[in-house]
């Protein structure tokens, strides 16, 4: 098991507990984490530890702190017991599992002891603050928290956040992100551009 994982750039310290049909972009680096089924993990994304249940897609460069639960099944309140062992084999597990996808974009970072809703969407560049319970979408450079979780304010003003939604910076080739001066956004965006104008011609 920890060999085919690895051959597919997948790091982990818990592999027992890692469903072989994950379908990732290596690398990734998971430490103590339990993965379940039809989730996609893009690379250097990495998870400290928790649980990620199904139906889950990750983007690339996500920073993902300890103890974190990513789509779990929601208990039914109508039922006579909300023991899972009585509702794992019924049509309601059936459609909580196959129900509608979690998104996670890219560069998000989500905070120790968090827990993400089954179906929500987290925008790219968001940021989740350590204990967070996430029940509503979330936008792009956004930073909340609470429970339920509320937004705070952005990274960045909306001028900056529309530049860099449009360039995808995380689509591009690592070892010129490398180059970039990581501490000045404005200069980042600046070269950003420039390359992206230079190719264009």
């Amino acid at each position: 098991m920890e060999y085919l994982l690895r051959k597919r750039g997948l790091i982990s310290t818990f592999p027992n507990e890692i469903s072989l049909d994950i379908v990732i972009e290596p690398p990734v680096k998971l430490g103590n984490v339990f993965v379940g089924t039809s989730v996609k993990i893009r690379k250097h994304t990495y998870m400290n530890s928790g649980m990620l249940w199904s139906n889950i897609d990750i983007g690339r460069y996500c920073s993902i702190g300890y103890n974190v639960i990513i789509a779990p099944i929601e208990h039914p309140l109508h039922y006579l017991s909300m023991w899972d062992n009585f509702y794992k084999n019924t049509d309601y597990y059936r459609e909580q599992m196959k129900g509608k996808r979690t998104i996670i974009g890219n560069d998000v970072w989500i905070g120790a002891n968090s827990v993400i809703k089954r179906g929500v969407r987290i925008e790219d560049g968001a940021v989740i603050g350590a204990g967070a319970i996430v029940v509503d979408n979330i936008p792009a450079f956004s930073v909340v928290g609470g429970a339920p979780a509320r937004i705070i304010r952005y990274r960045f003003g909306n001028d900056v956040i529309q530049k860099l939604l449009r360039l995808k910076w995380w689509e591009i080739d690592e070892d010129f992100l490398r180059s970039l001066p990581f501490n000045d956004i404005k200069e980042c965006i600046k070269i950003l551009e420039d390359s992206a104008n230079s190719q264009a011609l």
